[in-house]
């Protein structure tokens, strides 16, 4: 990628957390949602994905660097007003591949409690994937809302939007842990949360 597309996406980037910015300064909610938490300090737990971006080397690809952008954002604006938590799955992930970009990753989570899994959350896990007919292969992926669920943790935050952060997915995901007896988390993105959250003035 040349110099010119590098400074063109970082351009892009900037843009649209400016606009971000000036909308918040404005006393306007982002997104759809109304301020759902404003004023509150919800549970909040930490798939891998959101470390992985926070920690990541710059990317070529636009999306990825503005998935990276939003992710520093909302880690350095709006994280202290949730009480934040990972869980041994995510540190365990967080040490896998290149070593270096491990180290980053595991500095990261190692700042929050951990949740632990169990055996209640590898069966609940297992009523998500059937309910949402999702192959064994992304266990790991639902583990998270398992853990998160079982925890009564109120947001699972997450770049994983093929199997988590859709909206496809999210009906089945809370019908499972219903008939589980628990309460799903509600799972966003970094760029929902803050619409959702609407962490400008929440007298609007």
């Amino acid at each position: 990628m040349t110099q010119t597309t590098q400074d063109s996406n970082l351009i892009e980037v900037e843009a649209w957390i400016a606009g971000l910015q000036r909308t918040e300064r404005a006393g306007y909610y982002v997104g759809e949602a109304h301020g759902r938490y404003a004023g509150k300090h919800p549970t909040l737990y930490l798939d891998t994905t959101i470390p992985s971006y926070l920690t990541a080397r710059p990317s070529r690809d636009i999306n990825t660097d503005r998935m990276h952008a939003i992710t520093r954002r909302w880690w350095s604006e709006d994280r202290p007003r949730h009480i934040s938590y990972v869980s041994d799955l995510v540190i365990d992930e967080a040490r896998k591949g290149n070593s270096d970009a491990a180290q980053r990753r595991v500095e990261v989570v190692r700042a929050f409690a951990s949740l632990h899994r169990s055996a209640r959350s590898y069966e609940l896990t297992d009523k998500i994937l059937v309910q949402c007919r999702l192959p064994a292969r992304v266990h790991s992926d639902v583990h998270h809302v398992a853990i998160a669920a079982l925890h009564g943790i109120n947001i699972l935050l997450t770049w994983n939007c093929a199997h988590l952060a859709n909206r496809h997915m999210i009906p089945h995901i809370r019908r499972a842990c219903e008939a589980y007896g628990c309460a799903a988390p509600d799972i966003y993105t970094p760029e929902q949360l803050i619409g959702v959250c609407a962490y400008g003035r929440s007298d609007s």
